[in-house]
């Protein structure tokens, strides 16, 4: 990913350009279809997504009931697993597009 890219995203902006360097070393690309369930609830949060195309949604309850939020591309979710290993997701993330591509860091 473009470097220029990652230092307008809200999580990375007020990183020197030497650490967004660092950053997208460590970022993986990844690709979800549409259903693809991203983050479960109650599972552990153990990774950073940053969306680069497609939409994906958020949801309440075990089955995925209802959409709380959407978020599009260069929204990042999942920064508490940055904060605590040990905390949980309580909502659920599901791709609400036909294809999304993400950039993740675990």
């Amino acid at each position: 990913m473009n470097k220029a890219i990652l230092s307008q995203i809200s999580l990375f902006k007020n990183l020197s350009p030497k650490e967004i360097s660092i950053v997208a070393d460590f970022l993986i690309d990844k690709q979800y279809n549409q259903g693809d369930k991203i983050f479960k609830v109650g599972t552990v949060r153990d990774k950073i997504i940053i969306i680069t195309d497609g939409m994906a949604a958020l949801k309440t309850g075990l089955d995925s009931e209802q959409t709380i939020a959407l978020f599009k591309k260069y929204d990042s979710l999942g920064e508490m697993a940055l904060v605590s290993k040990a905390s949980t997701h309580q909502y659920g993330l599901e791709v609400d597009t036909p294809k999304l591509k993400t950039l993740e860091l675990s």
